[in-house]
């Protein structure tokens, strides 16, 4: 632990909501990849991109 005295520890809400952008960022990184590798097999990555927005939209609501 450093000595350094924090200007006031980060509320708990602020810190899930900077980890849920963290964990959207790296799972849309991890969908993006598939979805590339997935088009080289033939997957439609269009439809697969368009399932994503559904349910995060569902979330959203």
């Amino acid at each position: 632990m450093s000595n350094r005295k924090k200007t006031h520890d980060m509320p708990m809400g602020h810190r899930i909501v900077i980890w849920m952008a963290v964990g959207l960022v790296v799972f849309i990184v991890c969908m993006a990849t598939m979805s590339a590798k997935g088009q080289t097999y033939g997957v439609n990555a269009a439809g697969f991109f368009e399932n994503i927005n559904e349910t995060s939209a569902q979330y959203l609501d």
